[in-house]
């Protein structure tokens, strides 16, 4: 079984390695890490004293939500609650949109991140599962990343959507029986 893990992990991360040795991005490092400042918008315009630059209309039965300092907007339907559990002192943001009864919820977790590509000790401190199957490298709007699916004993197997843009790393965490919900609801997504 060890040797398993091991050859999964070691899977990872030779794809991480090729994902690096084929990008040609140069990601900034983030200078400003002020607390989310976000915004959750319905309509075209910005409310009055706002400090969102552009606001999409999202398709009907949806909300957008937006934040300028983590340089991102996503349509979500409209039946989903949305929670802020960052704590609201800057740094790492922790987003999670979920129903009422949870049966359909995403987390997304945004931090500051330096680097040009996902370190085996980041890796080793954000996905903490037991075994990672079926990596697939992906492009989130130009921001090279990866796709998984990772495992551990008594716990449902984890859909993570890790992409690095502008010094943040995004990680996107959902039940992997809700890969194409999840899908549906990123291929809205866009950076600002």
């Amino acid at each position: 079984m060890k040797r398993f893990i091991a050859t999964i992990f070691i899977l990872v991360l030779v794809g991480l390695g090729v994902w690096y040795a084929t990008s040609s991005h140069i990601f900034s490092t983030i200078t400003n890490s002020t607390a989310a400042s976000a915004e959750i918008v319905s309509t075209s315009t910005a409310p009055a004293g706002s400090n969102i630059a552009q606001t999409r209309s999202p398709p009907q039965g949806y909300k957008e939500f937006r934040t300028q300092p983590y340089h991102f907007s996503i349509f979500y339907p409209d039946t989903l609650t949305i929670r802020d559990q960052s704590g609201g002192h800057g740094g790492p943001f922790t987003l999670v949109l979920a129903n009422s009864d949870a049966s359909h919820a995403l987390q997304i977790y945004v931090q500051p991140y330096n680097l040009p590509t996902i370190t085996q000790e980041r890796f080793k401190l954000d996905a903490p599962y037991t075994s990672t199957t079926n990596p697939i490298n992906i492009t989130m709007q130009g921001a090279k990343g990866l796709e998984f699916v990772g495992s551990s004993a008594g716990n449902p197997d984890m859909l993570e959507i890790w992409f690095i843009n502008k010094g943040l790393l995004y990680e996107v965490t959902a039940p992997a029986s809700l890969k194409g919900w999840v899908e549906s609801l990123l291929q809205t997504w866009e950076f600002v």
